[in-house]
């Protein structure tokens, strides 16, 4: 009897013997229909505040053209003093950069190239002609005066 019941096909593991794939069906269905309710819902939402933050905007075209020529000396006026002397600066720095740095790498080269000379000769200078021990001086101690003395 045993071996019979082990040749039985094994039956489906939901207890109703729906496949499981036609369970998940309506959970998929639900899921899409949210997502695209939610989508939706966020392009409504940025219409809404689309519009809500231009509004004023539209309002204000009547003073944009009012200003527009204090905006035009503005622009005029930075270009000149602002921009123009800023670009011939840079301008001529990127000319100038090339020498810079050569001048530069030459300057450190010579504190490095004088420096260690110094140190050579210095050194050479030493063992040829060592320093002669110099005698000592002795300070001579004042006498004390008699007008300090302690009480």
């Amino acid at each position: 009897m045993d071996s019979v019941a082990s040749r039985t096909p094994v039956q489906s593991a939901s207890p109703s013997g729906v496949p499981p794939l036609e369970a998940l069906l309506p959970l998929a269905s639900q899921s899409l229909s949210l997502l695209t309710s939610a989508f939706a819902f966020l392009i409504h939402s940025l219409k809404w505040l689309f519009t809500k933050v231009t509004y004023p905007v539209i309002l204000l075209t009547p003073l944009y053209y009012i200003l527009a020529p204090f905006v035009v000396l503005a622009q005029v006026s930075l270009d000149f003093l602002v921009f123009t002397p800023y670009r011939v600066i840079v301008y001529f720095l990127d000319l100038v950069y090339p020498i810079y740095v050569l001048v530069g790498v030459a300057c450190i080269v010579g504190l490095m190239v004088g420096g260690l000379g110094r140190l050579a000769t210095m050194r050479i200078t030493m063992a040829v002609y060592p320093k002669e021990p110099s005698k000592r001086v002795t300070a001579k101690r004042p006498k004390p005066n008699p007008m300090l003395r302690p009480i």
